[in-house]
């Protein structure tokens, strides 16, 4: 039974250098700062804060709003 050739595909190959750096640059240069001001800002926005005394976590939508998501296009 022939098994696969994974090298290739697990390698980083000298022509996607480039891009990997770009976009590792892009994170730790844009994101991460952005991420980092945000949370010093105190921003949730996400809203993933722990709240103790809710009683739940559901978020009430307006019923109106569910008509217009029928009709897309």
């Amino acid at each position: 039974m022939a098994r696969p050739n994974l090298a290739g595909t697990v390698r980083l190959r000298l022509k996607d250098a480039p891009a990997f750096l770009l976009v590792v640059l892009v994170f730790f240069l844009v994101v991460s700062p952005v991420a980092l001001v945000l949370r010093w800002l105190g921003r949730d926005t996400l809203g993933r804060r722990f709240l103790p005394g809710a009683d739940s976590y559901w978020i009430a939508r307006d019923p109106s709003r569910a008509s217009k998501l029928r009709d897309q296009f």
